[in-house]
């Protein structure tokens, strides 16, 4: 009668429910295993340091031996996470991938929370035996018992990433699972036996968990062990053995595992206000340039306004961002390293191009009678900002247009090179801006349109 207000709340309704089945449904001499509050702490046989383990009080033990905890005790013991532990500081991290996993087990604790975190234990040290046995060059019984930390760096423990277990039969009960039906249909799924996915066979459950790591290469590691036959069906073996013989899950059966995509690793990613502010600035030069143009030629009836001038900044000054925004999302794919040092190169040589040339330029203008007494003037109260300009845009190209403009007769924008200069600072373009910028960078699009995976029917 009640909508649930938190995630808690909906795993409290959830248990109230399977004890009304239970009561209300069941016999009491059912042979279907029967979901129930009724439960005392576990504390399992581990073989590593677990990040969410709660030790228990061995004194203690007959006291709880058959007590009736309450909902919110239970849901506790699920959900308890020690942030003291360094797993935590992998949780929420970029580099994670999702596991599907096929099961079947003939015998239940009796309590959901506990099934949950005697399975997460599992397979956060089936995970640790089967890195270990590819990359340290220690593993076997050693690692098993924890003992090779000290000696091999390589070896892990769950304490090195972090693993989140959520399953309820063939659905999800957290509040982000895993999307196994668009993983499918996207082509982004790993499955070990191939055909456990249309096996009619199988009449067991499904159970879901994510791995997540904060560090790139462990998660690229432990993906590419999980995705080799020899390895998945290592894995699976660990995890029918520790579930068997350290947990006494004696029926315990894992028919197949799924393994997700592991997402690429976004190292850059251009935050939405620079992108509007880029696109702000040039819809305010676009206007800018009308309301100038409207005032020069029709209040002034001045035939000296160069409406282009404003408008050539801008479009520079967006080029030369795309060539930035292009470049740094080349760190967001994997074998891009070449293509971008090749493309940082075609930005950063062009642009020290532009700014040697308006230097250049500038001391020959000084020099020439027809124009020098202006120029020398106008340099004297422009020449910072005419540099910083160049330098934000890119091109000095844009900024001496701009600077020649006439725009409402103000002396910034009335340096006052007359057309013979401009056009012969303006050929300069064809080396230092197209052969040396635009058609580089153009091939090296090109390039890397040619050599990614695309996946056309995604997002």
């Amino acid at each position: 009668n009640t909508i649930p207000s938190s995630e808690e709340d909906v795993v409290i309704d959830a248990y109230r429910v399977l004890d009304l089945v239970n009561m209300t449904v069941l016999p009491s001499d059912s042979v279907v295993w029967q979901y129930t509050l009724n439960a005392t702490p576990y504390t399992p046989l581990v073989a590593y340091e677990n990040c969410e383990i709660q030790e228990e009080d061995e004194d203690d033990d007959e006291d709880e031996t058959a007590a009736d905890v309450n909902v919110t005790a239970v849901v506790a013991v699920a959900d308890v996470i020690s942030c003291e532990n360094k797993c935590c500081a992998h949780r929420n991290g970029r580099h994670f991938f999702h596991l599907y996993f096929w099961y079947n087990d003939d015998i239940w604790t009796k309590s959901l929370a506990k099934y949950q975190l005697l399975t997460q234990y599992v397979i956060e040290e089936s995970l640790c035996d089967a890195y270990n046995r590819i990359h340290a060059s220690d593993s076997g019984d050693d690692a098993a018992d924890g003992d090779n930390d000290a000696a091999n760096a390589n070896a892990i423990v769950p304490n090195d990433f972090y693993l989140s277990v959520s399953f309820f039969f063939n659905f999800c009960l957290s509040q982000n699972c895993p999307d196994y039906g668009g993983q499918k249909r996207d082509n982004e799924l790993w499955w070990y036996p191939h055909n456990i996915d249309s096996d009619t066979n199988f009449t067991g459950y499904k159970m879901y968990a994510t791995f997540e790591s904060s560090n790139a290469q462990r998660a690229q590691q432990m993906y590419d062990v999980l995705t080799q036959n020899e390895n998945a069906l290592h894995f699976m073996t660990c995890v029918e053995d520790r579930a068997r013989r350290l947990f006494n899950r004696g029926g315990f059966r894992l028919d197949g595992i799924a393994v997700g995509d592991l997402p690429q690793r976004a190292r850059f990613i251009i935050p939405q206000y620079i992108t509007w502010a880029i696109f702000g600035f040039i819809g305010f030069c676009t206007l800018f340039s009308i309301v100038a143009s409207i005032h020069g030629f029709v209040i002034w009836n001045a035939d000296c306004i160069r409406m282009s001038g404003i408008v050539y900044f801008a479009l520079y000054t967006w080029d030369f961002y795309s060539d930035i925004v292009f470049d740094l999302e080349l760190l967001n794919y994997e074998g891009t390293r070449v293509m971008f040092g090749v493309c940082t190169a075609f930005i950063i040589i062009p642009w020290i191009a532009n700014i040697a040339s308006l230097s250049r330029y500038q001391q020959l203008w000084c020099k020439d009678d027809a124009i020098r007494e202006r120029v020398y003037s106008w340099f004297v109260s422009w020449q910072r900002l005419i540099y910083v300009l160049a330098a934000l845009s890119g091109s000095a190209y844009g900024t001496i247009e701009l600077a020649n403009s006439y725009f409402f007769g103000l002396d910034f924008f009335s340096m006052g090179l007359n057309e013979r200069h401009l056009k012969r600072f303006n050929n300069n373009r064809l080396w230092s801006g197209i052969l040396a910028e635009n058609l580089p960078q153009l091939c090296i699009q090109i390039w890397f349109m040619s050599t990614i995976n695309w996946k056309p029917e995604n997002d």
